[in-house]
């Protein structure tokens, strides 16, 4: 499996449009995230958020010239177009976090995380192993016989986390994210400002492990806390990209969201901050 990407290529997308009902809701992407790299995915609603980021997990069908071309257009990952993996593949190399998780059925949270070992062949105790790591990471061990039927939106959040970080866990008891693509698409909405501040920091942790993360943030504060790189979006079309600094400035967010705001500098590490 690792032999067929390139270690440090990172994602590239080139030229991705998307037409969804006729509309062009994605509309010439182009941007670059280096290996290890966290890209947060900001703009108004509706600007099309979650449409990239589906495009990404690779939800929708790649036009022709997509699919024959290794160079000029697409989703590409470490060097392979993501439109050639196998579905076997694509599942040990990218997990998805959507915005809705609407499972109803009476699974314990121990057996929602281990959904995510699905795409592996590991032993029983492999994933016993990973899925108790995950429970210790995300504060979650008092609630693993629990129904997650019974769990407030934010534990359920806090264990579809946990059930994409155990597929993106990879084959072996110990952590390794130097292939592996986490896409999120609000991960931190409904978690309380103490699990938001963890699960930034978590993201932190895995980041240096090899992870690379792309994820949908609407709290611009937390994105600059937690990104290298934002990507802001206004409908369908990257208006600027780049590090927070050279994101988040009053021209900028005027640009993406028709707001006036006011930029300061965080004390402690230097990020920047809007305050309205």
């Amino acid at each position: 499996m690792s032999g067929l990407f390139v270690k440090g290529k990172g994602l590239s997308v080139k030229a991705l449009s998307v037409m969804l009902r006729d509309q062009c809701v994605i509309k010439n992407a182009n941007f670059k995230v280096k290996q290890g790299e966290h890209a947060c995915i900001i703009g108004p609603n509706g600007a099309g958020k979650t449409s990239l980021l589906k495009a990404l997990a690779g939800d929708f069908p790649p036009d022709k010239h997509t699919i024959s071309s290794q160079e000029a257009e697409g989703i590409f990952w470490c060097g392979q177009n993501m439109h050639h993996l196998t579905p076997r593949q694509r599942a040990q190399t990218v997990a998805v976090l959507p915005q809705f998780n609407p499972l109803n059925f009476p699974f314990s949270v121990r057996e929602v995380i281990n959904l995510g070992r699905i795409p592996y062949a590991t032993s029983t105790h492999v994933n016993g192993f990973i899925i108790n790591t995950l429970l210790d990471w995300l504060a979650l061990t008092p609630l693993q016989h629990k129904q997650y039927v019974q769990l407030s939106g934010g534990e359920k959040q806090r264990v579809q986390l946990a059930r994409v970080l155990a597929q993106a866990y990879g084959n072996s008891d110990t952590f390794d994210g130097s292939n592996k693509l986490l896409l999120l698409d609000e991960p931190t909405s409904a978690l309380d400002l103490q699990h938001q501040t963890a699960c930034a920091l978590l993201f932190k942790q895995l980041q240096q492990q090899g992870l690379t993360i792309v994820s949908v943030v609407h709290d611009i504060n937390l994105a600059s806390q937690m990104a290298n790189t934002l990507i802001g979006l206004k409908h369908g079309h990257i208006i600027v990209k780049g590090t927070p600094h050279k994101v988040i400035t009053p021209a900028n967010i005027q640009a993406i969201f028709d707001v006036d705001a006011h930029v300061m500098t965080h004390p402690n590490n230097q990020t920047p901050f809007i305050v309205m």
